[in-house]
């Protein structure tokens, strides 16, 4: 069974091959890629998106780290989760 990481870098192979010149070619790795995302169900996240999600979750650890307690950092880190899980639709 292959890792996760053989998974992406595959996925990833099948991404750029579906920019080929060749017709065909290009169509059936983009149909390969897309059934891999979906099986292992991987999503695209835009580079914007995934520098927000670190920029708050630097923030919040911060914020945890001033109010050293540990059922603090525990609710904080749970509200940040909560926040965006509801953002995302996740609830």
């Amino acid at each position: 069974m292959p890792t996760g990481d053989d998974v992406l870098k595959k996925v990833g192979d099948l991404i750029k091959l579906s920019q080929s010149d060749n017709e065909e070619e290009a169509r059936t790795a983009a149909m390969q890629a897309t059934r891999m995302m979906k099986e292992h169900h991987l999503v695209l996240v835009p580079q914007a998106e995934l520098e927000r999600v670190q920029k708050v979750i630097g923030d919040v650890r911060a914020l945890a780290k001033k109010y050293e307690g540990e059922n603090q950092q525990k609710m904080l880190l749970g509200t940040l989760l909560g926040f965006m899980a509801a953002k995302n639709g996740l609830f």
